[in-house]
């Protein structure tokens, strides 16, 4: 190991502890803080077993029909949207949906299963009040009120919290997934600079908490980001990370996004030690969507076992940590079980852990009649999955 500087400590690289017979995994070490004229210490962090907790601050039209009732916004449904069309009743929804989506006992059973940590999507307006004031709620306090309290909760049951901006001003991808589905406007130098206060506001407030894994930057910024706005990227990654630095532990991760396999390389240089640590790169790994959708049972299988290869491919790099997932192989098929295993598997050996999209969606048909909606999510439903006898379980070869 290098000698660096130990304010510079919580360098974190991906490592292979000893063999251990039953399985092949990828664990983290963090540098910690040592006396100046000693080597690294390292201390090894359990690989991340993770769900999203999606929906809860963010209402995605597939998920939550029933957020969207008679509203006819149909498959076009954001929270935006919905605010903009009627500000009472979105803000009357959002009250429910923020009291009612989870509870300790959501908290309770996800430590019960096995699971280790929650990744917390949530939007620029949950954390500053929203100049534009295109959200719910309006008021930023009650927000800040539920995401302390699932810091609470998360620190009680022994879990983890991978903090998300999955909205950022402007919307970086356009889709209803960051609150707005609209022309994204990320890029313009107010909407940079509002995400970076509001990075400020998140690593202020959580940026100690016993419960923080770490911060992820901006969630799935738009192929046209990643093409025609690398260093953009670049430049507000690198500013985010000396916001984090300045007010969080120094084993907090930094996480960052890149969605798109064909731009992998183009990080190759970028937010790598010693000037940057404890920097992790975060892939979506999803085979439910077109064209994968209509592969056959055993091509499924072997696109999942593929997946061991491509990480361990580009964790050099940085470690690779799978931030979303899904056991669903899309509309025509669903493999089972034997699909889930081989996504286990791959990112065991290669990966630095994984967090599974989503911990529940709803159950009851409300609002899915008015968007035609005769599929079923059932395979996104962990919490339903692993309450079943016959149900999926990604834990089971965990023991």
């Amino acid at each position: 190991w290098s000698r660096l500087d130990p304010a510079r400590a919580g360098h974190l690289r991906s490592f292979s502890g000893p063999h251990d017979p039953s399985e092949d995994r990828r664990a983290l070490t963090l540098q910690e803080p040592v006396p100046s004229d000693a080597l690294l210490a390292l201390r090894t962090l359990r690989p991340v077993r993770g769900v999203n907790l999606g929906g809860w601050f963010i209402p995605e039209v597939w998920m939550l029909p029933g957020f969207f009732r008679d509203s006819k916004l149909g498959w076009a449904a954001s929270l935006c949207r919905l605010v903009k069309q009627n500000r009472t009743v979105a803000e009357e929804r959002m009250a429910g949906q923020l009291r009612d989506w989870l509870s300790e006992g959501d908290f309770a059973d996800m430590a019960r299963l096995g699971f280790n940590s929650v990744r917390l999507p949530v939007g620029y307006w949950n954390l500053i009040q929203d100049p534009y004031g295109l959200f719910a709620p309006q008021d930023v306090s009650v927000s800040l009120g539920y995401i302390d309290w699932a810091f609470a909760m998360a620190d009680k049951h022994g879990l983890s919290v991978l903090l998300d901006l999955h909205g950022a001003p402007g919307s970086q991808n356009g889709i209803d997934h960051s609150g707005c589905s609209m022309e994204p406007a990320w890029s313009s130098p107010r909407n940079v600079n509002l995400t970076l206060v509001t990075i400020e506001a998140m690593a202020r407030r959580y940026g100690r908490k016993p419960a923080l894994l770490g911060f992820e930057l901006l969630n799935e910024p738009a192929r046209a980001l990643s093409e025609a706005n690398h260093s953009l990227l670049v430049s507000f990654y690198e500013r985010a990370y000396r916001i984090i630095r300045r007010h969080s532990h120094p084993e907090a991760l930094v996480v960052f996004n890149e969605l798109y396999e064909r731009y992998f390389t183009w990080w190759r240089d970028a937010l790598r030690e010693p000037a940057y640590y404890n920097v992790v790169m975060d892939w979506h790994l999803y085979n439910w969507q077109a064209p994968y959708t209509e592969e056959s049972r055993s091509r499924h299988i072997t696109d999942a076992m593929a997946w061991s290869g491509l990480i361990d491919m580009y964790s050099v790099q940085h470690p690779i940590m799978v931030g979303e997932w899904s056991m669903s192989t899309g509309t025509s098929m669903q493999v089972g079980q034997v699909f889930v295993d081989a996504c286990a598997v791959a990112f065991r050996r290669a990966s630095a852990g994984w967090y599974l999209w989503n911990w529940k969606i709803q159950r009851t048909e409300e609002g899915k009649g008015e968007l035609g909606l005769t599929v079923r999510y059932d395979q996104w439903d962990v919490q339903q999955q692993m309450g079943l006898a016959d149900g999926l379980n990604p834990l089971r070869l965990d023991g």
